[in-house]
């Protein structure tokens, strides 16, 4: 809070702020492949894209509704280290291939995203999370900014009435924003190694408890005061 007075025109400058929780409405995940470790990188490369398009076809058919993405198939050398006469050594003992397939659904589909993923056996890694869907957000964060407001001028009224003044007015919104001020959110987001049977991924479904996003705005208001 920063004042500023002239004989003629006194000012006062307000933080406001506003923050509330929500509950996540979007659910994502991203089931990761790998192929088997093979001399040359077109067989493994073949491999992986048939788990990525038969996993494509699975959730499609299980999830008709949710958005499906896929990424680029890269081949990575697998490397191992050896021991030669007391010295230890890098070798690359063949190479394998990598992609992944990500689904995004409501929450509220998230156990039943995770069991279809956990149904394909050619899963090797998970990583899912949840949060807002990015419309809801605007809105969120537009009430917020109007509730900051709302909030600065109820301080400024406190702050000029200690001073035997009153509000006239609001001279500026959003000047000189505060340090560190701004959006903050969080969306809790989780991993998993799975079992070639998927036990481990299914073991999670009863601990998909979301966290709240918490959405906080900051607005300086520039009062007149008189």
């Amino acid at each position: 809070m920063t004042a500023h007075d002239d004989a003629a025109d006194a000012t006062l400058v307000v933080d406001g702020v506003a923050a509330v929780e929500l509950e996540p409405d979007r659910f994502s995940a991203t089931a990761h492949l790998r192929s088997a470790v093979v001399p040359a990188a077109p067989a493994a490369m073949a491999e992986v894209a048939a788990l990525r398009r038969d996993l494509l076809d699975h959730l499609a058919a299980r999830h008709p509704a949710a958005a499906l993405a896929d990424a680029a198939i890269a081949v990575r050398e697998h490397v191992v280290h050896v021991e030669v006469d007391g010295r230890s050594e890098v070798r690359v003992e063949g190479v394998y291939a990598v992609a992944s397939v990500t689904l995004e659904l409501p929450a509220a589909d998230a156990a039943a995203a995770i069991a279809s993923i956990g149904a394909f056996p050619g899963t090797a890694r998970l990583e899912h999370g949840f949060a807002l869907d990015p419309a809801r957000e605007a809105a969120a964060r537009l009430e917020l900014a109007a509730d900051a407001i709302r909030d600065a001028r109820r301080r400024a009224v406190v702050l000029a009435a200690a001073a035997d003044l009153a509000v006239r007015g609001i001279v500026a919104i959003g000047e000189q924003p505060t340090d560190g001020g701004g959006p903050v959110m969080y969306a809790m987001a989780k991993g998993a190694y799975l079992g070639d049977d998927g036990d481990a991924l299914l073991a999670e479904l009863g601990e998909l408890r979301p966290e709240p996003v918490a959405l906080e705005e900051r607005v300086r208001v520039r009062f007149r005061l008189g």
